[in-house]
């Protein structure tokens, strides 16, 4: 059964490179794309067996059992840039799969991540599991205290909201706007938060705020 799991995601992986993909998949297709070595690594809790699939210039390989190791979890490692220019987007590409592990981080608190550009250094991402999203968020955006985090939800005929803002002392504004649980890029979504919070919050000077937005709507909603 375990065996099946791995497999699975290894597929859903290879067929959203080469194909219809989200924002997950995106990220690994911008790796193959640029990286001429792209290993995945998987082991299911409970399980004593580590799986790995490698992709070299594009080309994927067959599923390998290559032994076990002390924590379960996936590791994805992509090495040789194919250009000059994949070596100038590298920093690019590193802050968009940090953005993208940060997205995650704050709807599944209860597992850790970390993400490493170099082995022998330290990860210039890593979390801590938590027990809800607002100490998720205290932690991923460096809040002392909760009091500086308020949470929020409402609800309409047509969709259901839920989310935390955050009021910074240090660093820029982080925006996670997600629909059906699933990180989005909406200009519209994103002007119109932030012309309510302009009528609605005062942020004093040197202050930033971080907006963690859940929008559920139903299948049948094509707009919002």
């Amino acid at each position: 059964m375990k065996t099946i799991f791995v497999r699975t995601i290894f597929d859903k992986v290879e067929k959203h490179i080469n194909g219809d993909y989200s924002h997950l998949e995106k990220a690994l297709c911008s790796i193959s794309r640029n990286f001429q070595s792209l290993v995945v690594e998987s082991q299911v809790k409970n399980s004593k067996v580590l799986y790995k699939r490698h992709c070299e210039n594009k080309r994927w390989s067959n599923i390998e059992c290559v032994g076990t190791r002390s924590t379960p979890g996936t590791t994805v490692s992509f090495s040789e840039c194919f250009s000059v220019k994949a070596k100038d987007t590298a920093t690019c590409l590193t802050t968009e799969i940090k953005k993208l592990i940060e997205s995650f981080y704050l709807l599944h608190s209860h597992i850790s991540f970390s993400l490493r550009t170099d082995p022998c250094q330290l990860p210039c991402l890593q979390t801590k599991k938590m027990k809800n999203t607002v100490h998720a968020a205290q932690q991923l955006f460096k809040v002392e205290k909760t009091d500086n985090i308020f949470p929020f939800r409402g609800l309409s005929k047509h969709f259901r909201v839920k989310g935390l803002i955050v009021i910074q002392q240090l660093g820029e504004s982080n925006w996670f706007i997600y629909v059906n649980s699933r990180l989005v890029q909406s200009m519209d979504i994103t002007d119109l938060i932030a012309s309510v919070l302009s009528k609605m919050s005062s942020v004093a000077p040197g202050q930033r705020l971080a907006v963690v937005l859940n929008i559920k709507v139903g299948l049948h909603v094509t707009e919002i």
